[in-house]
């Protein structure tokens, strides 16, 4: 199965190639504003193809609104009935992607978005969700009518690890003031984004068997803001502006009418560390937005039935600020760095849980917030289940079902400033 790449504004050539023979690009002079790279990843040979791009220099700024200075994303294969060498069905799962910026950018109109997939047959392109963004995505399992379906066929694919690094270079964002709201959610307004979500799991009923697959997990991701970069952010419109937002999420696993039930896919391990300097001015603004967060349950009440699939994990969450690292938060409201670990929403008893959470301030590391209404240093949760991921928002949370939390650690040995109003 070829690995289809789409390519805009990476390299002079702009064909398609086959990632399972290995494939590279020449790159141009200039890289402008909205370059994106996606890969389809080839699996059913048993074997990721990992996607790595390095940023180098000054890229070409541009005062037109846009949602990415650049972008690079892994999916996994869509749809069909392909198998590896053990008869097991892999094609949904996405790779590795890596993405290394040291450029300098300024973007003076930059979108509020989640991830966004369109398609250009064969080939797809993610966009959205930050002005850097990196992005490995699992697609859903695949609804096989045959009499004897592969196993795994109906799980959704998980998401590969992610490596996002950010080092010496100055990146200046300004909000446009526009909101995608067809993109994915969470919809925000992001500096650095790095995701990694596993597919929903499908469920069907053919040849009198029910199938329903489990959901995918999320990958690891890591975002590694390093020493001599700085990060503006400013938006002077509503909505939530992060600086760095990593985001590891599992897929929601299948219900067949309660006959099989599938499970909710585990969100991955998210760590962040910050050596720069993080600066956001935004009126609703997060310095560091670190989440792990497990599939939701499937509810399934039709023909009578009244079951729910099961709820994923969330993952270990850690944010260091280290030494001659600093938040500082400028805006109305704002939050230096929240971290959280969350179980799915569930239903119906199938809880999930909350993984452990760890913030910690080393000795020359600081964070500061303005004067504001909300002015928090440190949020750290770990949480059987959530709401909306939307800090600033009253949302509902399922008081019903609450999942079970993990243990939390703040350790402060810097310095860590709010003044609130």
């Amino acid at each position: 199965i070829p690995g289809w790449v789409y390519n805009q504004g990476f390299a002079n050539d702009s064909e398609s190639c086959d990632l399972s023979v290995r494939c590279s690009f020449s790159a141009p002079s200039q890289v402008a504003v909205g370059a994106n790279l996606t890969a389809i990843n080839p699996s059913p040979n048993g074997q990721d193809y990992p996607v790595s791009v390095d940023i180098q220099g000054t890229m070409q700024g541009s005062d037109d609104p846009a949602t990415n200075a650049a972008s690079v994303a892994s999916l996994g294969e869509v749809g069909g009935e392909y198998v590896d060498a053990n008869g097991t069905q892999r094609y949904n799962g996405a790779a590795e992607v890596t993405l290394s910026v040291e450029a300098d950018a300024a973007m003076d109109a930059l979108d509020a978005s989640g991830l966004m997939t369109t398609m250009y047959n064969p080939l797809y392109a993610v966009t959205g969700g930050g002005a850097f963004m990196a992005a490995s995505l699992g697609v859903d399992g695949y609804a096989d009518g045959n009499e004897n379906p592969p196993p795994g066929i109906f799980d959704g694919g998980a998401g590969g690890s992610i490596n996002l690094f950010h080092g010496n270079a100055d990146l200046e964002i300004t909000g446009s003031g526009q909101i995608l709201e067809s993109s994915q959610k969470p919809i925000y307004l992001n500096g650095l984004g790095a995701f990694s979500i596993g597919g929903d799991g499908v469920a069907i009923k053919a040849h009198d068997d029910d199938w329903a697959g489990n959901g995918g997990d999320g990958g690891d991701v890591y975002a590694d803001f390093g020493a001599g970069s700085t990060l503006a952010l400013s938006n002077a419109y509503g909505g939530q502006s992060n600086g760095i937002f990593a985001y590891s999420r599992g897929g929601v696993g299948a219900n067949q009418k309660n006959y099989e039930i599938g499970d909710g896919g585990h969100g991955g391990a998210v760590t962040v560390d910050v050596a720069g300097t993080i600066t956001n001015s935004a009126l609703e603004g997060v310095g560091v937005l670190a989440v792990s967060q497990g599939g939701d349950s499937d509810f399934d009440n039709r023909h009578g039935g009244s079951d729910a699939s099961g709820a994923g994990d969330g993952g270990a969450v850690s944010v260091t600020v280290q030494d001659g690292g600093a938040v500082n938060m400028t805006g109305e409201v704002g939050i230096g760095v929240m971290a959280l670990s969350t179980g799915g929403d569930a239903d119906y008893g199938w809880n999930g849980g909350g993984g452990t959470v760890t913030v910690e301030v080393d000795q020359g590391g600081s964070i500061s917030t303005g004067d504001g209404s909300l002015a928090i240093g440190v949020l750290a949760a770990s949480a059987g289940s959530m709401g909306d991921l939307r800090p600033f928002d009253t949302v509902n949370v399922n008081s019903a079902y609450p999942g079970v939390p993990d243990n939390v650690t703040v350790t402060n040995a810097g310095s860590i400033s709010s003044q609130g109003s």
